[in-house]
């Protein structure tokens, strides 16, 4: 009878909180709970619940505490393996990426090239027009103009990105940014076909 009794209550700790052998100990190398010391009070006729909101908090005040000290412990060993392994790392990674632009020249290079130097000729066309219509501008108070060279040097820009981005293999964000000069260009257009009160706006 008292084996089966003593068993018994094992068995209705079980159902009320984790065996001994809870994860916390792998976790922590250390249990925060004497789980013994909480066996012995419910033989000794403790309130279950009392007990329960004990180990509630000895959990949620020890873990924290615990497992950002191991948490730390693990960042900075990573952080000095990091440092240690630092050169070979980059070296490796460098040669890797250099034969992959090196692909990348050899088969899109040209294509590239050419939308640069279109580039190039847009933006000394853009300088060109700005100084020789400066002064009508400014008398005229043209708002669709200065809209338009406002839209113009946005596309520049982002055209510039596009061509950094491709030249260093990031395809998918020049895609992005391509879209972003197809919306400038509908603006370009709206803009350019629409009057002054919308240039305005």
């Amino acid at each position: 009878m008292g084996d089966d009794a003593a068993g018994s209550d094992r068995h209705d700790a079980g159902t009320i909180w984790p065996a001994r052998d809870w994860d916390s100990e792998s976790l922590l190398g250390v249990s925060p709970v004497d789980w013994a010391l909480v066996e012995q009070q419910l033989r000794d006729g403790v309130d279950a619940e009392e007990i329960e909101q004990w180990v509630i908090e000895r959990l949620e005040s020890e873990i924290p505490a615990k497992y950002r000290s191991r948490q730390t412990a693990t960042r900075r060993a990573f952080t000095a393996e990091l440092r240690r392994r630092r050169g070979r790392l980059l070296l490796v990674n460098r040669a890797r990426r250099w034969r992959s632009l090196r692909r990348l020249e050899w088969v899109w290079g040209d294509a590239i090239d050419a939308l640069e130097a279109l580039h190039h000729a847009c933006h000394e066309f853009g300088d060109e027009h700005a100084e020789a219509h400066q002064e009508q501008r400014r008398v005229e108070n043209d708002f669709r103009c200065e809209a338009l060279m406002v839209l113009f040097a946005r596309a520049l820009l982002t055209t510039s990105e596009i061509i950094a981005l491709l030249r260093s293999g990031h395809g998918l964000g020049a895609a992005g940014r391509w879209r972003t000069l197809h919306e400038v260009c509908v603006f370009s257009v709206v803009i350019a076909e629409g009057s002054q009160e919308v240039a305005e706006r």
